[in-house]
């Protein structure tokens, strides 16, 4: 990891330490108690830049809430409708065909990132 304000070394390894999908208000929630200074602003700030240096990922979770979890690379989410939660898909048997829409358009598709939609077995 790179030396980083203790600011964003803590939220950093809250979102490391967690593994999940934490939204910006439980990640704040957690500086907090480690940080009872730390402003919602700088919350923010630094999940921007730690975005940028691709050390976290933010996904686009129910409700349009963003959520952040560590960068692991390529995987997919499934979101279930019933009771919010987030997981990753990491099968890599889920295929878009890619090469069916380049030969029909001049995009270059450069990276596929899928979100299924349904309801998990807790809430089936």
């Amino acid at each position: 990891m790179k030396r980083y304000s203790p600011q964003r070394e803590t939220i950093l390894k809250i979102i490391l330490d967690d593994g999940t999908h934490l939204s910006v208000d439980d990640i704040y929630n957690q500086a907090r108690s480690k940080m009872p200074k730390i402003s919602l602003g700088t919350v923010y700030r630094n999940l921007k830049t730690l975005e940028e240096h691709a050390e976290i990922t933010q996904v686009q979770g129910p409700q349009q809430v963003a959520y952040f979890e560590p960068n692991r690379g390529p995987h997919h989410h499934f979101i279930c409708r019933g009771c919010n939660s987030i997981r990753d898909i990491k099968d890599p048997e889920i295929k878009v065909c890619t090469g069916c829409i380049s030969k029909k358009t001049p995009l270059k598709i450069e990276e596929v990132i899928t979100t299924l939609y349904g309801t998990c077995e807790a809430c089936s």
